[in-house]
């Protein structure tokens, strides 16, 4: 879908289950986080985000499913450092609670690429728009799904935050709320997926 609107490369073959995916070579640059955090990287970026989210997306894709990841990084925690798993079963036990909690405003579902980073951006600079590539963690959810990823992974944007809604189109007081909802759950997944990588536990 998202190649199909030019806004991925083209998938050249794929794994039926989904294991790996083989996607045409864009000979562009990787965005450097300066490009990204710049009023024209949000700009374009903001633009790029509110195309994606605006594609036909059928139902029969999966929706986030953020409990079910939790438990999953549960289970591996519980297996390579067990002095964390009370720390861990709690940030599952929040995650399930704001999980409903965003489940009750009953929001859009939007195709969401899920790992927004500069390195997963290709393209020639400022003004144009990126080739979003790595879709590993591609699914449906509201909109605010992707803003609460970038945020998480670059706090500075905060203060081009109104900018960045604008340009996304989600400005309004209900999908605020619910961007604030999705920022605690994205910052909660974080900390269960560095410490199921890393073995070690962050605040």
């Amino acid at each position: 879908m998202a190649a199909a609107a030019g806004l991925a490369p083209g998938v050249v073959d794929a794994a039926e289950d989904g294991r790996w995916l083989v996607m045409e070579f864009v000979d562009a640059p990787v965005w450097d986080e300066a490009q990204l955090l710049s009023d024209a990287g949000v700009d374009v970026l903001g633009a790029t985000l509110a195309r994606l989210h605006a594609l036909d997306c059928p139902a029969t894709l999966p929706r986030v499913d953020v409990p079910g990841i939790a438990r999953g990084y549960l289970g591996r925690i519980a297996g390579s450092a067990p002095q964390h798993v009370r720390q861990a079963e709690a940030e599952c036990a929040a995650i399930e609670v704001e999980s409903r909690d965003i489940d009750g405003f009953a929001g859009r579902a939007v195709l969401n690429h899920g790992d927004l980073m500069a390195a997963n951006l290709l393209g020639p600079g400022p003004g144009t728009p990126p080739v979003l590539v790595d879709w590993e963690y591609s699914q449906r959810a509201h909109p605010s799904w992707d803003i609460a990823c970038l945020l998480a992974y670059y706090p500075q944007l905060e203060k081009r935050l109104e900018r960045l809604l604008g340009a996304t189109g989600l400005s309004s007081a209900r999908d605020r709320q619910i961007l604030s909802l999705q920022r605690r759950l994205f910052m909660r997944l974080n900390r269960l997926w560095h410490h199921a990588e890393a073995g070690n536990w962050i605040s």
